[in-house]
């Protein structure tokens, strides 16, 4: 993300707010761990929790805080939790 070019990334912002990808969710078709916080403040634990059971194999895992963006937030946490998931599913 921070090599992104400032004008690619201008653009991106835009549009991703309001991308609808709710018809793609079910057609995801690799395991996939969904890490969230109790407290983040882009959606709650319940709303990524029906996300989350619409993806085929997938995980919720919710840590604590409240950060919206654990994975820059808590990265080491994040990359074990991840490096397990992968390992429990191959």
């Amino acid at each position: 993300m921070g090599r992104t070019d400032k004008n690619t990334q201008i653009g991106f912002m835009g549009t991703i707010a309001c991308a609808d990808i709710t018809q793609d969710i079910p057609k995801i078709r690799c395991p996939t761990l969904v890490i969230t916080t109790e407290e983040s403040g882009l959606a709650s634990v319940e709303a990524n929790r029906a996300w989350q059971q619409k993806i085929p194999d997938s995980k919720l895992l919710v840590m604590p805080g409240n950060s919206y963006h654990v994975a820059v937030s808590d990265a080491e946490a994040c990359a074990k939790a991840a490096a397990d998931f992968i390992g429990r599913s191959t």
